[in-house]
C-alpha cells in the first residue's frame, strides 16, 4: 500500500480508514481516473502528439482493501489478479470492452505489432486480440507466480497453491 506503518494499525481501524478514503482518497476513484485520462489525452492533443501516441494504462496487481478481511496483495484471489488494462491506439476503435484473459507479458509483442515492428520469434508471449486491429487467438490460460506460490487460471477457474500447502 505504500504505507509500511499501516500494518501496525488494527485491521478494523485500517480497513475503516481505507474504505472511508482517509488515507488513500478512494472515495471517487473512477471519477479521478477518468479525469487523469482526460488530462493525459488533452495534453497529447494540445502538444500535437495524439496521432502518434499509444496510451497504455495497466497495473501489475490488484489489492485487497478489506475484501476477505485482507489488506494489501499477495494471494491469487480475483481482487489481486484482475487488473485494469486500458489501451488507446490512434485510429483504433474506441469504447470496446473485452473479457479476454491477458498476461502482461503479452503487452510487449502487442506494442511491437501495433508499431509494425516484427515480433521476435524467440519472444515468449502472445499478441493480445484487439477487434479491428489485431486478429489473434485468445489466451487459454494464464500462469502467475509469487515467491511462495503459483497460480494457473483459465476462463472459468483459478488453481493456486502456496508453500504452506494451501490450495
Amino acid at each position: 500500500l505504500g504505507m509500511p506503518w499501516l500494518r501496525f494499525l488494527s485491521f478494523d481501524l485500517a480497513a475503516g480508514a481505507l474504505w472511508s478514503g482517509v488515507f488513500l482518497g478512494l472515495d471517487d476513484v473512477d471519477a479521478h481516473l477518468v479525469q487523469i485520462g482526460e488530462h493525459i489525452l488533452d495534453a497529447l492533443e494540445s502538444s500535437g502528439l495524439a496521432d502518434d501516441t499509444i496510451v497504455i494504462v495497466a497495473s501489475d496487481h490488484g489489492d485487497f482493501l478489506g475484501d476477505r478481511a485482507l489488506l494489501g496483495k499477495g494471494m491469487f484471489y480475483e481482487e489481486c489478479i484482475r487488473i485494469p488494462l486500458i489501451v488507446s491506439v490512434p485510429g483504433g476503435p474506441g469504447g470496446l470492452r473485452s473479457g479476454v484473459q491477458v498476461d502482461l507479458y503479452d503487452l510487449a509483442p502487442t506494442i511491437l505489432n501495433l508499431l509494425n515492428v516484427e515480433v521476435p520469434a524467440a519472444m515468449d508471449a502472445r499478441l493480445i486480440p484487439v477487434p479491428e486491429l489485431i486478429a489473434a487467438p485468445e489466451r487459454g490460460n494464464v500462469v502467475g507466480a509469487l515467491a511462495d506460490g503459483w497460480m494457473l487460471r483459465d476462463e472459468r477457474f483459478t488453481l493456486h497453491r502456496y508453500d504452506t500447502g494451501e490450495v
